[in-house]
């Protein structure tokens, strides 16, 4: 795990099409995940993931989601936060955050992401 996660994302940049007070939660959401993984408190970010998403962790590492997160480098400083509706991205330098809104609010749908090239998926 990367250990220079800082405790606070600098929100860069918001997207225009986007309410300022979605893109602040996003950017709060990402940086209480980044801030629990540089805590190593495995609870805490599992608690801001989509459930989807933890279950995911959980099946392909054979892992309890607070022990399989802590694999998840996590590096996003100088976060660009961008918002459509009910999804968003953290884009930081190291990697990228994508987020999803839930009934409990922004949650991490998949984290640690980075860009594979023009036209390909993120590798996450």
């Amino acid at each position: 795990m990367h250990k220079t996660v800082p405790a606070a994302f600098a929100l860069v940049a918001l997207t225009a099409c986007a309410p300022a007070g979605a893109a602040s939660r996003v950017a709060t959401t990402a940086s209480l995940f980044a801030s629990a993984l540089h805590r190593q408190d495995g609870s805490a970010a599992c608690a801001l993931l989509t459930d989807a998403a933890r279950s995911s962790l959980e099946n392909d590492s054979g892992q309890a989601c607070d022990k399989a997160v802590l694999a998840v480098k996590s590096d996003p400083s100088g976060v660009q936060v961008q918002v459509w509706g009910d999804e968003a991205e953290a884009r930081a330098s190291h990697d990228t955050l994508f987020l999803d809104r839930t009934a409990k609010g922004w949650r991490v749908r998949a984290a640690g992401c980075k860009p594979q090239g023009k036209d390909v998926p993120y590798q996450c």
